[in-house]
Formats: C-alpha cells, sequence, structure tokens
C-alpha cells in the first residue's frame, strides 16, 4: 500500500512539473522575441552611426540576441542571408518558437544591407512593427494559457493517481 501511494505522489509531481515546464515554453518564447526587439534598436543605431559593414555590426552586438546570432553566425560559411537563417534556427531552437515567429526572424537577414542606409532603417522600422505584433501575440498566450497548463499538469496527475488507487 505505501508503494501505490508514493508511486501516486511521484505522478503528481511529474505531471504537475511537465505542466510547469510548458508554462515556462511561453514565457521563453515572450523574452526571445522581446530580446529581438531590443537587436532591432540597437542595430538601427549601429547602421545610422556607422560605416562598418553588417558582419562587423553585427560582432559588436551587446544584447543577448545579437551575441547568440554572431556566435553561430561567424562559424557559418556562404553569404549574409544564409549565414543570418542558419545561425538564427541555431541560436533560438531551445525557445519553442511558433513556426511564424521563426519565419519572421529568418526573414529579416533577407533584404538586410542591399539597400542604402535609410532603406535599411525603414526595413528594421517593418521588422519592428511586425515582432511587437508577435509580442503582443506571445503576451496573450501568457495569460490565456500559462494557467492552464500548470492546472492542467496537476489534475491530470491527480486523476491518473486516483485511477491507480
Amino acid at each position: 500500500m505505501p508503494i501505490k501511494i508514493i508511486g501516486c505522489i511521484l505522478i503528481v509531481a511529474a505531471t504537475t512539473l511537465s505542466g510547469f515546464k510548458k508554462s515556462q515554453r511561453l514565457y521563453k518564447r515572450r523574452d526571445l522575441i522581446n530580446d529581438f526587439l531590443i537587436f532591432l534598436d540597437s542595430l538601427a543605431t549601429n547602421i545610422r552611426y556607422s560605416t562598418d559593414e553588417l558582419s562587423v555590426i553585427l560582432s559588436k552586438s551587446e544584447d543577448s540576441f545579437g551575441k547568440a546570432v554572431y556566435n553561430s553566425y561567424k562559424e557559418i560559411k556562404g553569404s549574409f542571408f544564409e549565414r543570418w537563417k542558419k545561425s538564427v534556427i541555431s541560436a533560438t531552437q531551445d525557445y519553442y518558437l511558433k513556426h511564424e515567429d521563426k519565419q519572421l526572424l529568418c526573414s529579416f537577414g533577407e533584404k538586410l544591407g542591399i539597400t542604402d542606409v535609410e532603406g535599411q532603417l525603414k526595413h528594421i522600422e517593418l521588422y519592428k512593427n511586425l515582432a511587437a505584433a508577435h509580442l503582443e501575440d506571445s503576451k496573450k498566450d501568457i495569460i490565456e494559457k500559462s494557467r492552464l497548463y500548470r492546472t492542467m499538469g496537476f489534475f491530470v496527475g491527480t486523476a491518473a493517481a486516483l485511477i491507480i488507487i
């Protein structure tokens, strides 16, 4: 009998923790999109006031998103866009992004660096607006789903424990 109770407690604890883990993914997505917005502000400033090429500007990035992307970027060969896309995928693989988020981040590098400074700044402004919409979506997901994941984890474990007993 005590082994059954210990097993039930462990089941409830495991499912509750998995609910918290699923909830945590929503916060990680929000934080990454927020970091991307900070990166865009920094990039716009550096493009406006620097005459360096994009890879040098990217290497000088002080924010967490820029550093993570550059760490992958410097090890990949190819055109700027190919390197950008592969490095973004590599740097964001642990963030549980939606497909649309990944598309946004990857497509950002497609037009970057092929126009004059004003064109690049407009491109950055466009992506800031798009990323802001994704940030609002992630905040809405947190409000709607975070608590649900945590409570569902607990109740699924409790239901399984009741069935076992």
